[in-house]
């Protein structure tokens, strides 16, 4: 999921979400409890941003507590993204937070498997992947796509 719509502040990683940033994760994050995202481990880079929509999306899914991860800051490249990935392959459903063009190159290496597309994600957008596996290539189906402008 990309992080809400934010405001302005002095440094990048302060910026908080609006309040119809807030509006719009709220409304995705319901849309995601009755598709049964719930229970997941939400994950999230620990900017402002994304640890507010990250808190929005834990507490309209009932899912656990909120986990920033430097790893998922914005700026990480789909190689450190996979390797989150792989650090929860264990988990059923997992949950990351974080900004674009990162999540959008992850999600179309994971759809297309090719790192020169990219899935556009507006603010607030959600998007589910069921994986099959992540080497030596993405085996990757991408079942949704939910943006605030749609709810």
């Amino acid at each position: 999921m990309r992080h809400g719509r934010a405001g302005d502040a002095p440094v990048d990683e302060e910026r908080a979400l609006t309040e119809a940033g807030r509006e719009g994760v709220v409304k995705v994050a319901r849309r995601l409890a009755s598709l049964g995202v719930t229970g997941a481990a939400v994950h999230c880079s620990p900017y402002r941003r994304t640890t507010e929509t990250a808190a929005i999306v834990s507490q309209e899914t009932v899912s656990g507590a909120v986990l920033p991860d430097p790893r998922l800051a914005s700026g990480a490249t789909v190689d450190l993204l996979i390797r989150v990935l792989e650090s929860h392959a264990r988990s059923p459903l997992v949950v990351l937070v974080g900004h674009m063009p990162d999540l959008g190159v992850l999600a179309g290496w994971l759809a297309w498997g090719t790192r020169s597309r990219v899935i556009e994600m507006p603010v607030g957008a959600a998007v589910q992947f069921t994986v099959e596996s992540l080497h030596p290539e993405a085996k990757a189906v991408m079942d949704w796509m939910i943006t605030p402008q749609d709810l």
